[in-house]
């Protein structure tokens, strides 16, 4: 009997502490020893938002990577108005690991661990760590359960991603926390981990100024709406909306995921590429749409290193892309077209593989990519030239070089044999005339006998 073995995943385990007024607001427990310096920040960020007022059983939200503890701390804080100093406040933080920010489906099954402490006697509990069972089979939202309205979704949006993102939403409080939530929970692990928000501020609180917080919601009595209908929307934000309730595991959310994973300045990429995931939809892309869809990778992502895994699927690197199938002669004549492809990785040899397979059907498509080559000077042209060699038939060869000068002229170099056709009669004198004074295609003939084999064949044409 074979013994099967499943790899369980483990319990994912939060870390808390609670920030409150004792002679002072200052850490009151935790489940961790935290570093100083975060524990510095989280004690700055814990403390009541500036020139905002609440009732005892509002809170607000506020959202914030901890790079010195590798973890993402969520704080929800509440008025204390049972302290005797005004302006005391609970903030409950949960701190979750870096490494376990990808395991939640939907990220708003945290609000549920939040709470406000009843008395001192409450404080042992914030000295627990809470573990959750594994949640991959979770839905981002449950459903029939939505709890959120459409056009706060798409106000979060445009708010962090658009062209023309401010950061801020003016609303009352609590307006938009389902909404933060959901679209928090559609970003990929690395954009997650980095996303900062806070839910209540007011146009004096100097710390969202100091703070680079990805989204504010300031306090207003009026909420400022969207720019848009939700019924005239753009592509991108339309399926980002729809996305947000449909079971997770979503075509969109694992290209994001994918794709966002090494990508630079994560809000600013989204939209890229949500809109590369609609633009790559179709199963065979035409040379026109796959070339635009490369110059703007390019565009978008000069750097290298910057989106490296979606440039490697793009040029058909991996077996595990989500991009469709490139076809090998139009890449081969993007990157030979044009220098800045160059930013692009390199071609792996399946494409030069590709060059025999298509020969018959795409040998004059292929003759004039190398034309392109033969005017260069690059490692790939010659590649592409060595290949053709031995693919060229002799008895077709000036025929099919007629309007490809610089093409007949490397491959002679490379075959002076090519020389030995009938098609001689057919070429102009003046070039004939070249071919026996060209040392280099000479030089290539291996001894005397050839030499003057094909010179005599020129001088017969020539009379």
């Amino acid at each position: 009997v074979n013994e099967i073995t499943t790899q369980v995943m483990p319990n994912i385990e939060i870390h808390q502490c609670l920030f409150g007024y004792n002679e002072g607001h200052r850490l009151l427990a935790s489940s961790l020893r935290l570093p100083e310096e975060a524990v510095s920040t989280l004690l700055i960020l814990s403390d009541l938002a500036s020139s905002i007022s609440m009732t005892e059983n509002q809170s607000y939200w506020t959202g914030t990577p901890i790079s010195s503890a590798k973890s993402y701390a969520l704080m929800r804080t509440w008025l204390a108005p049972e302290m005797s100093r005004p302006g005391c406040v609970w903030t409950h933080i949960l701190i979750i690991s870096f490494s376990d920010i990808a395991r939640f489906p939907d990220l708003s099954i945290l609000m549920e661990y939040t709470s406000r402490p009843i008395s001192h006697s409450d404080f042992e509990k914030y000295s627990l760590s809470i573990f959750l069972p594994p949640l991959q089979g979770q839905s981002p939202i449950k459903q029939n359960e939505t709890t959120f309205d459409s056009a706060n979704v798409l106000q979060v949006i445009q708010s962090i991603y658009s062209d023309q993102n401010t950061g801020k939403i003016l609303a009352p409080l609590g307006i938009f926390d389902r909404a933060i939530f959901a679209v928090w929970s559609q970003q990929w692990p690395q954009l997650r981990r980095s996303f900062s928000f806070r839910t209540a501020t007011s146009s004096n609180d100097k710390l969202s100024s100091t703070i680079p917080f990805n989204l504010i919601i300031e306090l207003e009595g009026r909420q400022n709406k969207s720019n848009n209908d939700i019924d005239s929307i753009e592509e991108w934000e339309h399926i980002c909306i729809n996305d947000l309730v449909t079971p997770y595991g979503t075509d969109l959310r694992r290209f994001l995921w994918r794709y966002g994973s090494d990508v630079q300045l994560g809000c600013k990429r989204f939209k890229f590429l949500t809109n590369l995931y609609l633009q790559t939809r179709s199963i065979n892309l035409g040379r026109g749409d796959f070339y635009k869809i490369l110059k703007n990778i390019i565009n978008e992502l000069p750097s290298p290193e910057d989106g490296k895994v979606l440039k490697e699927d793009t040029v058909g690197q991996n077996k595990y892309s989500l991009l469709p199938l490139a076809d090998p002669i139009d890449l081969l004549a993007f990157y030979l077209n044009n220098s800045f492809a160059s930013k692009l990785p390199a071609l792996s040899s399946s494409i030069f593989e590709a060059i025999g397979r298509n020969w018959p059907n795409r040998s004059e498509e292929i003759l004039s990519i190398a034309e392109v080559a033969a005017k260069g000077n690059t490692k790939l042209g010659a590649k592409l030239l060595e290949l053709l060699v031995p693919l060229i038939n002799t008895s077709t060869f000036f025929t099919s070089t007629l309007n490809r000068p610089n093409l007949r002229d490397k491959l002679l170099t490379s075959d002076p044999f090519l020389l030995d056709s009938n098609d001689l009669i057919k070429v102009p004198y003046t070039e004939l005339l070249q071919y026996i004074t060209q040392s280099d295609i000479l030089d290539g003939l291996d001894n005397k006998k050839n030499l003057n084999h094909y010179i005599n064949n020129i001088e017969q044409l020539l009379k």
